[in-house]
């Protein structure tokens, strides 16, 4: 296992060991979780819960549950709104953004290993049918 292997895995086993604070592991799902820290890291300003569902694609109760792990594991913290009180925001910790950072650079090195061995043409043909294969996957 090359180094960025042994990365990968780690985050995804530290991703597999998240615990709530009743000790339980509900919504421990390592490429959500990934895609939720991906989302509030790009974004500018912290995000709702829904704006989060919406995003993933998922029930606003998953969306909690995958917050409420990343608060707990000291990866997010919600933050209140400052034109609605009524409003509940989230956004990386300076931990959680660390850790995003460090694990889309290692991701982003091991894409760029896979693409190193096509052409330019066979890059564009599979961009191409990815692109399709998503389609495909988003129509009833």
């Amino acid at each position: 296992m090359d180094m960025h292997s042994e990365e990968l895995h780690g985050f995804k086993q530290y991703f597999e060991k998240m615990r709530f604070t009743d000790g339980s592991r509900r919504g421990a799902e390592p490429d959500l979780f990934f895609r939720t820290g991906q989302l509030l890291s790009q974004s500018k300003e912290p995000m709702t819960m829904g704006e989060i569902g919406k995003s993933l694609e998922v029930s606003l109760s998953a969306a909690t549950r995958l917050v409420d792990a990343l608060v707990e594991n000291g990866l997010a913290e919600r933050v209140d709104d400052p034109t609605d009180r009524r409003v509940v925001r989230v956004a990386l910790t300076d931990e959680g953004r660390q850790m995003f950072q460090v694990m889309f650079g290692v991701l982003h090195k091991r894409i760029g290993e896979f693409l190193s061995h096509l052409t330019m043409e066979e890059i564009d043909q599979l961009m191409y049918l990815l692109r399709k294969a998503f389609t495909g996957l988003r129509e009833p």
